[in-house]
C-alpha cells in the first residue's frame, strides 16, 4: 500500500470500528489510524449512538455476530434513521457464506469483506469507499446549489445545445427543462442585438474561456427582459473544453432602479418636467444643433406673477397643484423638440431651438402668457395668474449655453420692473399688454 495515495484524501475521515472483541477492534484500529480517525464501539446500540453524535463518522467497519445485537441489525436500523442514513457501512466479519454476504448487501452495505482480512486490499477497499462517499457528498451539495440557487443555470454542448438547466432557469424564463433540452440557447435570444454582438461574445469565450456582461432574452411569452451572465467554458482533465456553463441574474428590477434614479436626477419631482441639469444638457445638444443648421435658439426665462399670495392664502399644496398646472399648460402648446423645465419655485425655462426668425420665438411668448393667464381653479376657488419673461437668443446673444441662461436671468430684472404680464428680449425695450391689437413683438 502506498502511503501518498491515503494521504491524498482531502482531510482525515473518520472511522467507526463496531467489533464485541477487543483485538478484533485494536487490529483494525493498529491497520487505520494513521490515515483516519477512529472512533470504536464494543455492541451494537454504542454503535448506533456514536453513529448518531457530531462528528459522525464517514465510514463504519461493522461485525456481524455480536450478543444483543448483530450486525445486520444495526445496519438495518442506521439506514431506518434519516440521521445515519448516509453513512456508508462495510462488513468485516468471518461470516463468509454467500446468503449472509448477499443478506448483508441486500440491507445496504457498500461492501462485504471476510476475516482473515489481507491489510492492503482491506485499505484500499475502504479508501476506495471513502473517495467514493466524498464525491458523492460533493456531488450532493452541487446539485443542492444547482436545484436552490436564485441564479439561472444552463449547462450546453460546445454547440450551444440545451443540455441541463436549473429550476430558476424556468422561474425566470417560464420554459420548463423538457421544453428546452436538445435545443439551442438561442432560443432566448432578443432583438436587442445584433449578429455582430453574439460572433464578438464567442469569439471572447473561445478565445479566453469566458465571457460577462449584460444582455437581453426574452421568456417563453416573448417578453424582453434584461440579465447579468456570465459563461464559462467548462473543460476535461487534458484542459480541452468540453461544455459550457452560463449563471445568469435577472436584473429588471436593478434597471427600473436606475431609471428611477435617472429620471429623479433629471427631472423636477413636482411636475415631471426636466431640471436644471437635464435642462443643461439640453441647450448643450440646441445650440450644437441649431449651429450645425444655421437657426435660431430661443431661451424664455419665465416667472409667474402674484405666485406668492397663492401660497400664503391656500397654502403649499394649493401652490403646487398651481405649478403642475402651469407646467401641463406650457408643455401642451410647445412644439416637438422644444423644452420646459422648472429651475425651482415658479422658475420655468422654455428652450425654442430650430427656430427660423426671432419673430417666431416672441409669438411663442405670447402663446405662452395668454395660456398662463387662463384662470385656474383650485380648492374650489377661481384665479388667474400672469408671467414675467426674459429671452435671449443665439445667435445674436452669446455662443455659450450659461452665458444665454445668465442674459435671459439678467432681462428679468428689466421685464419685473415694467409691471406683471411683460416680456423682455435681451438688449431690446419690453412689451407688455398683449390684449392690445396694436401690440408688436420688439
Amino acid at each position: 500500500m502506498n502511503n501518498i495515495e491515503i494521504d491524498s484524501l482531502e482531510e482525515q475521515p473518520i472511522i467507526l470500528i463496531v467489533d464485541d472483541t477487543r483485538a478484533n477492534l485494536q487490529a483494525l484500529a493498529s491497520l487505520l489510524s494513521d490515515y483516519y480517525q477512529i472512533q470504536v464501539a464494543g455492541n451494537g446500540p454504542m454503535a448506533l449512538e456514536i453513529a448518531r453524535t457530531s462528528p459522525q463518522p464517514d465510514l463504519i467497519l461493522l461485525d456481524v455476530n455480536m450478543p444483543e445485537m448483530d450486525g445486520y441489525e444495526v445496519c438495518r436500523r442506521l439506514n431506518e434513521n434519516a440521521l445515519t442514513s448516509s453513512i456508508p457501512v462495510i462488513f468485516i466479519t468471518a461470516v463468509s457464506d454467500i446468503k449472509s454476504e448477499t443478506y448483508g448487501l441486500q440491507l445496504g452495505a457498500v461492501d462485504y469483506i471476510i476475516k482473515p482480512i489481507n491489510p492492503a486490499i482491506t485499505l484500499l477497499r475502504i479508501r476506495n469507499h471513502i473517495l467514493f462517499k466524498q464525491s458523492a457528498t460533493k456531488l450532493r451539495l452541487a446539485s443542492s446549489v444547482f436545484d436552490n440557487t436564485s441564479e439561472c443555470i444552463m449547462i450546453t454542448d460546445l454547440q450551444g445545445t440545451i443540455i441541463n438547466v436549473n429550476p430558476a432557469f424556468s422561474r425566470v424564463t417560464g420554459y420548463t427543462r423538457k421544453e428546452v433540452l436538445g435545443k439551442n440557447m438561442s432560443l432566448m435570444c432578443s432583438n436587442h442585438h445584433d449578429q455582430a454582438f453574439f460572433k464578438a461574445l464567442w469569439e471572447t469565450l473561445v478565445t479566453t474561456g469566458s465571457w460577462s456582461g449584460e444582455i437581453w432574452n426574452t421568456t417563453k411569452t416573448g417578453e424582453p427582459y434584461p440579465e447579468l451572465l456570465n459563461i464559462s467554458a467548462v473543460k476535461d482533465s487534458q484542459g480541452k473544453t468540453t461544455h459550457y456553463i452560463s449563471i445568469s441574474s435577472n436584473i429588471s428590477k436593478l434597471k427600473d432602479h436606475e431609471m428611477e434614479l435617472e429620471h429623479i436626477a433629471h427631472y423636477d419631482a413636482l411636475t415631471g418636467i426636466p431640471n436644471r441639469v437635464l435642462l443643461a444638457d439640453r441647450m448643450r445638444q440646441a445650440l450644437a444643433q441649431v449651429k450645425r443648421d444655421e437657426k435660431i435658439l430661443g431661451v424664455c426665462y419665465l416667472d409667474l406673477d402674484g405666485f406668492k399670495p397663492v401660497n400664503d392664502t391656500l397654502g403649499h399644496h394649493a401652490g403646487d397643484l398651481v405649478l403642475i398646472e402651469i407646467a401641463r399648460r406650457i408643455q401642451g402648446i410647445l412644439r416637438q423638440g422644444d423644452t420646459v423645465a422648472r429651475l425651482g419655485g415658479d422658475e420655468f425655462v422654455v428652450l425654442l431651438p430650430n427656430l427660423h426668425t426671432v419673430s417666431e420665438c416672441l409669438a411663442t411668448v405670447m402663446r405662452i402668457q395668454n395660456i398662463i393667464a387662463l384662470p385656474i381653479s383650485i380648492e374650489e376657488k377661481v384665479f388667474s395668474l400672469s408671467s414675467s419673461i426674459w429671452i435671449s437668443v443665439f445667435p445674436g446673444d452669446a455662443n455659450d449655453a450659461d452665458v444665454l441662461l445668465r442674459h435671459a436671468d439678467q432681462a428679468m430684472y428689466v421685464a419685473k420692473q415694467c409691471g406683471k404680464n411683460c416680456y423682455h428680449l435681451f438688449g431690446h425695450e419690453s412689451k407688455c399688454d398683449l390684449t392690445d391689437p396694436t401690440f408688436e413683438c420688439c
